[in-house]
This record gives structure tokens, sequence and C-alpha cells, in this order.
């Protein structure tokens, strides 16, 4: 990226040009360069188009720090560039990442005096947003006013409910979907799981965990992860462990939830020997990882083990506890 910048510059090409600096900035974000280097490129630029602006945007929203967004949003309307279709879904994607629902319901007030909160992918991504900022009741509102409701639109909402402790309205929203003829995919059996886990109806987490191995879900990662939490938080272990076994890959997500769930339910030996094995793995542990094994040396009266522990946690992994 930076030897085509070069040669630009050097074939008396400025980054002034529009076209120049429009495509340089849309190579850097599409492939995920940093940020500062396509925000130097932008500020050479004259008189951005809407493509570029939406493009910095963009990159800012899929970015560790989507701060400079709304920075953006507003030097936009200064330069007096018109947001069109693509620039919402941006912006709220920022806003859901920094919770910030008071400018996400500006952007929304803006998005409707301009017409475009009719089009259902930024019905989708205000949806998103409200979620994301735990406003539930805003979020579900979106969804009752989109007509043609997309898998997209109902994970949303489902997820929304199940985060924000409300599991039983997300179990109500899966049904009216099923009655809907609306296929779940991986996703939707994360925010389910995470909703059963959260009321410890064990008998309705087996339902799905039938469903997903009828549909072929069960290779799905994040969804087996919350399979494998919902059996550990309701006491049940041993299918936890089976759970486990017939993982592909185990990631440092799938440990922690496998050793605090052998904590806390009185297993805290193998507790401690599945957390030396995932040392041995060479994967990484959490704070949360800590938590169980922390745990574990307590319930079993290996003060010592737990002492050395938590030195390991603070010396070794760099976990300062809160």
């Amino acid at each position: 990226m930076q030897q085509i910048h070069a040669f630009s510059v050097r074939h008396g090409v400025p980054l002034s040009n529009p076209d120049m600096g429009k495509h340089l900035i849309f190579t850097t974000v599409s492939l995920k360069a940093p940020m500062p280097y396509a925000h130097q490129i932008f500020s050479q630029i004259r008189s951005p188009n809407v493509f570029t602006w939406n493009t910095m945007i963009r990159g800012y929203a899929e970015s560790e720090n989507p701060t400079p967004v709304l920075q953006l949003y507003h030097q936009m309307h200064v330069n007096s560039v018109e947001p069109d279709t693509h620039t919402y879904p941006f912006l709220l994607k920022a806003v859901a990442k920094l919770t910030n629902v008071r400018e996400g319901e500006k952007i929304h007030s803006i998005a409707l005096r301009n017409g475009f909160e009719s089009l259902v992918f930024v019905k989708n991504t205000l949806l998103h947003m409200y979620a994301c900022c735990g406003h539930v009741e805003s979020a579900h509102r979106v969804f009752e006013s989109i007509s043609e409701r997309d898998l997209v639109a109902w994970n949303s909402v489902i997820n929304g409910f199940a985060l924000n402790g409300r599991p039983n309205e997300a179990l109500t929203i899966f049904r009216d979907m099923s009655l809907e003829g609306v296929q779940p995919d991986g996703f939707t059996m994360v925010s389910l799981l995470s909703a059963c886990a959260e009321l410890g109806t064990l008998a309705l987490g087996r339902r799905i965990h039938v469903y997903m191995l009828k549909v072929g879900l069960t290779g799905n990662s994040h969804a087996t992860n919350a399979l494998l939490d919902l059996y550990a938080k309701c006491g049940s272990i041993r299918e936890a462990q089976k759970v486990f076994k017939t993982m592909d890959e185990r990631s440092v997500v799938s440990w922690t939830a496998l050793v605090v769930g052998l904590a806390v339910n009185g297993f805290g030996n193998e507790a401690l020997e599945h957390f030396k094995e995932l040392r041995r793995e060479g994967l990484v542990p959490t704070e949360i990882t800590f938590v169980g094994v922390l745990y574990a040396c307590s319930h079993c009266g290996m003060v010592d083990e737990g002492f050395n522990y938590f030195r390991m946690m603070k010396e070794e992994y760099g976990i300062v506890p809160e």
C-alpha cells in the first residue's frame, strides 16, 4: 500500500487528487491497515466525496477504536456533504460499539428525517445499536416496524433480550421466529443458550442441543461454547465434559467454561488439572479462567497453591484483579 503511495508521489499524482486518494483509502480500509495512515491520506484530499467519507467512517467503525467516527460525521456536515444510504449503517455500527445511545438516537432522528429509516439494512443496524446499548424496548419497537424481517433482525432482537437480562422474552421471540418459518443459525443458538443458562432451564437447553445435532450446528464453535457453558452453569458437569470432548477446536473460551464449571460444581482438583492442560496447549488464560482456578483452590483448602496461582496471574500473565 505504501509502495503505491510512493509510486503516485514519484510520478506526480498528488494525494489531493480525489480519485487517487479515494482508491488509496478504500484499499487501506479493505486491507485492515492502520487507520491513522488512512486518515493521513484523507486529510490531504481536496473535497472528498461521500464515498470517501463513508470509507473512512466504515474503517473506524470496524476498528478497535471507533471514537473518531462521530467527529468525521460532524466534519461531513460542516463540509456540506450529505450522508447517503451507506453512511448510516457504518455510523450506527460505531455507536453500537461505543454504546453511546444518545448519539444513536440523534442519528436515528436524522435518518428518519432524510427518509432512510425505512430501508431494511438501516433498520437492522438501528435494531442492533439499541440492543447493544441495552435499550431493548427501543430495539423491539424498531423490530416491530420492520415489515419483512430477515434472520439478522430476528437474531438482533433475540440477542438484545438475552444479553440484557430478559431471557423469557428472548425465548418468546424465538418461538415467534419459528412460527414464521425462519431458520435459525449458530448466532441464534448462542443467544438462546445464553437465555437458558440465565434461567437455569436445562431441559430446554437439551432440546436446543438435540436441534443443533439435527441441523448440523454442533460444528459452530460459538454455539458449542455456549452449549458447554449452559451445561456447566446448570450443574450438569458430565454433559459439559461430553460436549468439550467432541469439540474439534477448543479455544480459551471453551477451556475457561469447563474450568469454571468444574470449580463451582465441586470438582476443584479436576478444574486445576484442566487448567494445567490448558497451559500445556499453549493457550493464554484470562481473568475469568483464574477466577475458576482460585475458586477451586479456595474450596479445596489449597491455600498455598491459591497464592501461587494468584502470583502467576499477576507476574506471568499481567492480570491485575479488579
